[in-house]
């Protein structure tokens, strides 16, 4: 028959009972009074921040008083979505945009428009701007007929083949 023993909690003064041996030391009668009783061991500083996102305080060990930025996780990653947006392209500036490059040559670029070549295909843009990713723009053509396009193949070596 297990043995019981009778301690009072640190935190709220209620009475509880463990078990002998339990690995307990009897300070606390569950998890929430542990961590609201041994908070002050933990950040024994009392060092506090504001959240760059909400505005609220929080506190943190003095170690990371310089790197902390966000009182959560989810304070955080608005906090970095707001300061990415715009950097990464967005919408049509985005070259992965639904209507941009990467749908142009998923949907229409199965051969080159000039000599109906199968292999090594690109996506040419016909006014030479690349920010601009529209259907009207783009024209799928093999390597050799965008070297063509851009007049590179005048520039090739005859005998060598490498270009000058």
């Amino acid at each position: 028959m297990p043995t019981f023993l009778s301690y009072v909690c640190e935190v709220c003064r209620k009475p509880f009972q463990r078990r002998k041996g339990h690995g307990s030391n009897g300070r606390f009668c569950s998890r929430s009074c542990t961590a609201r009783g041994t908070q002050a061991g933990w950040n024994r500083s009392n060092f506090t921040k504001e959240c760059e996102n909400c505005g609220g305080v929080f506190r943190l060990p003095e170690s990371r008083a310089k790197t902390a930025r966000a009182c959560s996780r989810r304070c955080l990653g608005q906090l970095q979505s707001r300061e990415r947006k715009g950097r990464f392209g967005v919408g049509e500036l985005n070259p992965r945009y639904k209507n941009g490059i990467a749908t142009y040559r998923r949907l229409k670029g199965t051969v080159c428009i000039r000599c109906a070549s199968p292999s090594n295909l690109l996506v040419h843009h016909i006014n030479h701007d690349r920010t601009n990713n529209t259907d009207t723009n783009l024209e799928t053509l093999c390597s050799w007929c965008h070297l063509k396009e851009h007049g590179i193949e005048e520039r090739r070596d005859p005998i060598t083949g490498r270009f000058t």
